[in-house]
């Protein structure tokens, strides 16, 4: 088995962020560690429009800026200041580090309708 770091390079987001993928075991919500022991070929992962093959997995062995970014339900993102988060006043995201007290973050239409009654995020 592989090993990867803490986060990915590309996108900086935290080794236990829950993402919505597609793999060989059908449409689920799996943590970013457990996606990365997968081929990365294997693994399809939904935008709010279309699932995106993944082309490789990247490791950041000395991710800096992380931040840790608390939800109103007491949900917590970590990933990296540079990490552009979408809010729903803004036409394009924002990186993390930006985001203020009261921001709304933009929500994702799921493609499978069990995941979509908390999809709406609000920071504390």
């Amino acid at each position: 088995m592989r090993s990867y770091q803490r986060v990915l390079k590309k996108t900086g987001i935290d080794q236990m962020t829950m993402l919505y993928a597609k793999t060989q075991h059908g449409v689920t919500i799996q943590t970013l560690k457990d996606l990365i022991r997968l081929e990365p070929d294997t693994v399809e992962l939904w935008d709010d429009v279309k699932w995106n093959k993944v082309v490789s997995w990247i490791g950041n062995y000395e991710p800096k800026d992380m931040i840790d970014i608390t939800l109103r339900n007491g949900e917590i993102i970590s990933c990296t200041g540079d990490h552009r988060i979408p809010i729903n006043d803004q036409n394009v995201p924002i990186p993390a580090s930006r985001l203020k007290v009261g921001d709304i973050l933009m929500y994702s239409i799921l493609p499978d309708e069990r995941w979509k009654a908390n999809h709406l995020k609000t920071l504390c």
